[in-house]
């Protein structure tokens, strides 16, 4: 589990080494962004995430997206951004819970409370209780009951028992 928000934005890269990209943050994002550590993942190059700062921010929301300009600026460039390139913006801060984000598809909801399918060492599935910290659009954020590097079903839960055997068709998520 880890405590990062994701926004991915499409960031204007004409300078991006120099601080002249620009990208577009929502509202529910605005609170501590400037404390927050920023990481920049280009798409064309998935996996790999350069460190970056935020450089200015707008005080105005523009009218018609109802979002503000953030410029960011990467730390270390290695050159491999180039003008118009799309990329996600990593956002952390230092006292944020560590959370999991999981399709909603991976979640029960029963009683006792919401859980999700661990599938365990053996090939078989255990349901695990969990903590649900928010939602998003067709995403929900685990706050407590996981580990890292945990395999949690995601499609077709709600159609296993406790000890059914599965077979995973990627290794965690």
């Amino acid at each position: 589990m880890t405590g990062l928000r994701k926004a991915t934005l499409q960031v204007n890269t004409a300078g991006l080494y120099a601080g002249a990209n620009l990208a577009a943050i929502p509202e529910n994002m605005l609170a501590g962004l400037g404390d927050a550590v920023a990481a920049v993942e280009l798409w064309s190059r998935a996996g790999h995430r350069a460190p970056a700062r935020l450089r200015e921010l707008s005080p105005v929301a523009d009218p018609s997206t109802r979002t503000f300009e953030a410029h960011f600026a990467l730390e270390g460039p290695d050159g491999s951004a180039a003008l118009g390139m799309s990329a996600t913006v990593w956002l952390s801060h230092p006292d944020d819970a560590a959370t999991a984000e999981l399709p909603l598809s991976a979640v029960l909801f029963g009683a006792p409370g919401p859980a999700v399918w661990v599938v365990e060492a053996d090939g078989t599935v255990s349901s695990h209780p969990v903590t649900i910290a928010g939602y998003g659009a067709g995403t929900v954020r685990i706050s407590a009951g996981l580990a890292d590097g945990q395999r949690i079903v995601v499609l077709g839960a709600h159609k296993l028992t406790a000890g059914e055997q599965v077979r995973a068709t990627s290794e965690g998520v």
